[in-house]
């Protein structure tokens, strides 16, 4: 692969930004929290769409899965990116997934309102994931595939 040379320089910079970061965002970076990419973007506006959603289908499905309905998705269905609630979020993945502990480094952790919704890309089940609802102190209420 070559590299012209806005892209190395590019690549110095990142990486003297890396280096040079002060010791509390080089651990955010090893944080439970999986960064936003465009499978979260795209999870992210599904949720939305569907807690709003005012349609019967809508409704059955948020019954289902235990969101709640919200109009005011831009503040209540959101990701989650702080440290210690993806940590719980990965503690309790790895329990309701039945996973080894350790099998799973981060999940991607959205809130919807009063529960929250955790899944790992890196245990797909077939060419769906598995998404787990939690309420807000991390006990299991459903799961759906997305």
């Amino acid at each position: 692969m070559r590299f012209g040379r806005k892209e190395l320089a590019g690549l110095l910079m990142l990486g003297m930004l890396v280096i040079g970061a002060p010791a509390h965002a080089q651990k955010a970076a090893a944080s439970s929290c999986r960064p936003v990419d465009a499978e979260t973007s795209e999870h992210l506006r599904y949720l939305r769409m569907l807690a709003a959603g005012t349609t019967q289908a809508a409704a059955d499905w948020r019954a289902g899965t235990a969101i709640p309905f919200t109009t005011d998705t831009l503040a209540k269905v959101v990701v989650v990116s702080t440290s210690k609630t993806c940590s719980q979020a990965l503690s309790a993945y790895v329990a309701t997934a039945q996973l080894p502990s350790g099998s799973v480094s981060q999940v991607e952790v959205l809130r919807a309102d009063t529960v929250f919704v955790v899944s790992s890309l890196a245990v797909p089940t077939g060419e769906f994931v598995t998404r787990y609802v939690y309420n807000s102190r991390f006990n299991f209420l459903r799961a759906y595939l997305k």
